[in-house]
C-alpha cells in the first residue's frame, strides 16, 4: 500500500473511515463470539472454551480474547444504546470489559 502520494486531507478521510468500519467489524465479531458460545461450536473442533478456542484457533492473545469476550457477554444482555456507544467509539473494548 503506497499512502505517500495521497494528500493530508485524503489520509484523514480514509483513516476515519477505516476506524468506523473497524467498529463495525469488532461488533460482528462480537456477535459472531456470541452465537459460538451459545452453540458451543468450538467443542466440534476440539476446544474445551471459548477462550482457548479464541486464542489457539482465532490467534488472539489472551488478553484480545479475554476483552472480547467479557465484552460479548456484556452485551448480550446490554440495550441497543449500549451497542450504539460502541459503535460510535464512545466506549471501547477495554472499557466495556472492566
Amino acid at each position: 500500500m503506497n499512502l505517500e502520494n495521497q494528500s493530508n486531507q485524503k489520509l484523514i478521510l480514509n483513516i476515519v473511515t477505516l476506524v468506523k468500519s473497524e467498529r463495525k467489524i469488532t461488533l460482528e465479531i462480537l456477535e459472531y463470539l456470541r452465537e459460538i458460545d451459545i452453540r458451543k461450536s468450538y467443542a466440534e473442533l476440539g476446544y474445551s472454551s471459548l477462550f482457548e478456542f479464541t486464542t489457539k484457533y482465532l490467534r488472539y492473545s489472551e488478553s484480545a480474547a479475554g476483552r472480547r469476550i467479557a465484552a460479548m457477554r456484556l452485551i448480550k444482555s446490554a440495550t441497543a444504546e449500549t451497542t450504539t456507544l460502541i459503535q460510535n467509539g464512545e466506549i471501547t473494548l477495554s472499557n466495556l470489559s472492566m
